[in-house]
């Protein structure tokens, strides 16, 4: 059974900076490397095998295929709360 947690890899790209992104909703990006929340960025290319390996050598991911990332966890995404 794979452990992590399942994204569409439709979500997860690179902007042209090389950053490898999730985009959990539009506007909000999730830096894979660092956990880091991002307002904007340009996109610049479908997530390659060679990417995500790298993702996975290093941790971040559990692993992938052709359809699937499975994320090892990540911080979440701070909401206000309704008072």
């Amino acid at each position: 059974m794979t452990s992590g947690t399942p994204v569409n890899r439709d979500w997860v790209y690179v902007l042209q900076d090389g950053t490898i992104v999730i985009e959990w909703e539009e506007g909000t990006l999730q830096d894979v490397q660092t956990g880091d929340f991002l307002r904007v960025g340009a996109f610049g290319h479908p997530v390659q095998d060679s990417e995500l390996e790298r993702l996975r050598l290093n941790g971040r991911i559990e692993k992938y295929d052709a359809r699937i990332v499975y994320l090892r966890a990540l911080p979440e995404f701070k909401r206000k709360t309704i008072e």
